[in-house]
């Protein structure tokens, strides 16, 4: 049985984290981020910004793209949570030294629970590309061989055809590195990403620009509201809310089932329930004490 330890809220308005080399500054505010909404009311604060160092686009953890483009917008509108990332510098392996700010406002009291149950259909298509010391050339291949493999699947051509290309400022970056992050937006507003990164291997543009394509397309096949990155990040969301929510997901990834276990531990009158729903398409319902 785990024991929470309770420890202060948040009492400055500014915090600074550094990560050794180019160690993931996302891991860190995935895991502070919840504490951050709810700052010392004796202090009054009512913004926090922290300030990461480290890596920004970091293996087997979210691109600081993925934070801002995704997880923020979906708090931003389900939970009415509200706060902003912006990188001021890259960090890529081995060197790190990026840099993010991040600015999160305090939350209401309390906030309804959330429904994402219906996929839609993929209304648009977005390229976001972070490439530091890489030619010209590599970088546009890499956006080609995304959007041709893209092309081949019925469920996106037509979002594919007006596709968007957004390029990050990567001059500062201290090391070499290029990272393409591919989100497609739904007609129902659901947000699912596929993105590859490039590793200690030399990787050509169409190696990439393919991987991340063959990501975001097997995150759509399963059927479900958000990919296998953004399940696990939702549910502390879900089980602080006033009133359940549910999320419709592919199949369930450790990280999804350790962090049922670990909030159900943790506030053990929540209750969670899985639901199938044909093929691998799972319904988890959080049912706060409310309840």
């Amino acid at each position: 049985m785990l024991t929470p330890a309770v420890d202060p809220l948040p009492t400055s308005t500014s915090y600074t984290y550094e990560v050794d080399g180019a160690g993931s500054t996302m891991l860190i505010l995935q895991a502070i981020l919840p504490v951050l909404f709810f700052p010392s009311e004796e202090k009054g604060v009512n913004e926090v910004v922290v300030t990461l160092g480290g890596g920004t686009n970091a293996s087997f953890a979210p691109f600081s793209d993925y934070i801002e483009l995704l997880l923020l917008p979906l708090l931003s509108r389900l939970c009415h949570l509200h706060a902003s990332l912006e990188v001021v510098k890259r960090g890529f392996f081995p060197r790190g030294g990026g840099e993010v700010k991040v600015s999160v406002m305090k939350a209401d009291k309390s906030w309804s629970g959330f429904k994402l149950e219906e996929r839609g259909e993929v209304t648009s298509i977005t390229l976001w590309v972070a490439a530091a010391g890489a030619k010209q050339e590599e970088v546009q291949e890499m956006e080609a061989a995304a959007l041709a493999l893209l092309k081949r699947d019925a469920s996106v051509r037509k979002a594919v055809t007006k596709a968007k290309i957004a390029r990050a400022d990567t001059r500062r970056a201290p090391s070499k590195g290029s990272a393409l992050l591919i989100v497609a937006e739904t007609s129902t507003g659901c947000l699912l990403a596929g993105d590859a990164l490039s590793g200690k291997e030399k990787q050509s543009g169409k190696q990439l620009g393919e991987a991340a394509a063959k990501s975001l397309l097997a995150q759509l096949r399963h059927g479900g509201c958000v990919d296998e990155h953004m399940q696990d990040q939702l549910l502390v969301y879900g089980a602080l809310a006033s009133s359940p929510s549910h999320i419709l997901t592919g199949p369930l990834t450790d990280h999804t089932r350790t962090g049922i276990a670990v909030l159900t531990q943790l506030i053990p009158s929540l209750k969670v329930e899985v639901e199938k729903k044909g093929g691998t398409t799972n319904l988890i319902k959080l049912l706060p004490h409310s309840q």
